[in-house]
């Protein structure tokens, strides 16, 4: 690309330093997107299993109970290694940000519905819609940081092949708890 081409260019110019640290955060996304997949799918899991037993006081009420809070400490555990991420260059900040949106709302999500499983467990009512509100504004966030994140893709020239390697490197470092 010329210098005038670039000058005149929408799209920002991105350093080879700035696209290999916006790489390394997505991988470090992916991460936490495949520990929080992993944690809902167990979680998803033991609904379907126990979900239609559930008594107050019951054993199937309990397991769903001790899923849902296993999924909000892991939620938190997300949020605050988020936050922890270092290096992120301006590129993928709106990325970031919007992530963080996502997650935080995540965690409010799954911390309000352990303790509504706990207190239905105990004998209390099911709280109303506020968990599910919850849960809809997650689902649009999410929306939001998938959007921002395949912008910053496309900023990054990123092909979906390097996009699949990103996705199964994260996978990776997920599993190996790093």
């Amino acid at each position: 690309m010329s210098f005038l081409s670039r000058l005149f260019s929408s799209e920002p110019n991105v350093t080879p330093e700035d696209r290999s640290a916006a790489l390394a955060y997505l991988v470090q996304l992916n991460a936490l997107r495949a520990l929080q997949d992993d944690e809902a799918a167990n979680h998803n899991r033991v609904l379907a299993k126990y979900g239609g037993s559930l008594t107050p006081g019951g054993d199937g009420l309990r397991q769903v109970a001790e899923a849902a809070a296993h999924m909000a400490q892991t939620n938190s555990d997300i949020v605050r290694r988020y936050s922890a991420l270092s290096q992120i260059p301006d590129v993928a900040g709106q990325c970031y940000f919007a992530w963080s949106m996502c997650w935080l709302l995540l965690e409010e999500w799954s911390s309000r519905a352990a303790a509504a499983y706990e207190g239905m467990y105990e004998g209390a009512l099911p709280p109303a819609g506020d968990i599910q509100q919850l849960l809809a504004e997650e689902a649009r966030a999410r929306h939001a940081a998938e959007k921002e994140e395949g912008k910053l893709l496309k900023r990054l020239g990123v092909s979906a092949e390097e996009a699949r390697r990103l996705i199964e490197e994260g996978e990776q470092v997920a599993r190996s708890g790093s």
